[in-house]
């Protein structure tokens, strides 16, 4: 099976289940649930500077989705996993992404294996989008706040949003439990999509 040979380049990286994903010839089946689910738990934002995972951004930005009115089951799934490359690639600074030449089309190249993987569209919805950039001005006020963020993220948007939300952009947890957030939204959007069913609230727990 494809993803158990090591590749014969060395652009490729050993996942937690011990898969060798290649980046340069990525595939459908080298993507595994559990590795997507565990990196992304595990992966801080902002290179760092935060204890914030790429799991947790993911369903801020479904929880802000939701907040816009947004029930449509696939547009949620695809907000959940819209960073998923980021198991595979890390997740790069803006500014450092600027300066990698050549890494768009990796991560590009990630997401078209991830989307087919998840059955989601590759071509990202506007609203995802939005809420992708809401959700990153949140974290940099919230998990920023003492200290500047030198006007990059605009004005603090925290008063422009729910309590709910709120919340959700404040949890905590260890990585076992971002990680098991993470599975039961997707397990419940992806059934919610197979039914296309309508999504009220989303559950995590």
């Amino acid at each position: 099976m494809t993803g158990l040979l090591r590749p014969r380049h060395d652009a490729w990286v050993e996942m937690h289940s011990g898969t060798a994903f290649d980046l340069l010839a990525p595939t459908v089946d080298m993507v595994r649930l559990g590795d997507v689910a565990h990196h992304l738990a595990g992966i801080n934002r902002f290179t760092g500077r935060f204890d914030y995972t790429v799991a947790q951004h993911s369903i801020l930005v479904v929880e802000l989705l939701r907040a816009k009115g947004v029930t449509d089951p696939l547009v949620l799934l695809q907000g959940l996993v819209h960073d998923s490359p980021e198991a595979y690639t890390g997740d790069l600074s803006k500014p450092l992404k600027r300066l990698c030449t050549g890494f768009q089309e990796v991560e590009e190249r990630v997401w078209r294996v991830c989307s087919r993987y998840f059955k989601v569209p590759e071509l990202l919805h506007q609203v995802v989008k939005d809420a992708d950039w809401l959700a990153c001005r949140l974290e940099a006020h919230w998990y920023g706040q003492q200290v500047p963020v030198h006007g990059w993220a605009g004005g603090d948007p925290q008063s422009s949003v729910s309590a709910e939300v709120l919340g959700h952009l404040r949890a905590t947890g260890d990585r076992q439990t971002w990680t098991r957030r993470w599975l039961t939204a997707l397990a419940f959007l992806q059934s919610a999509a197979a039914q296309r069913t309508p999504v009220k609230a989303v559950k995590y727990a």
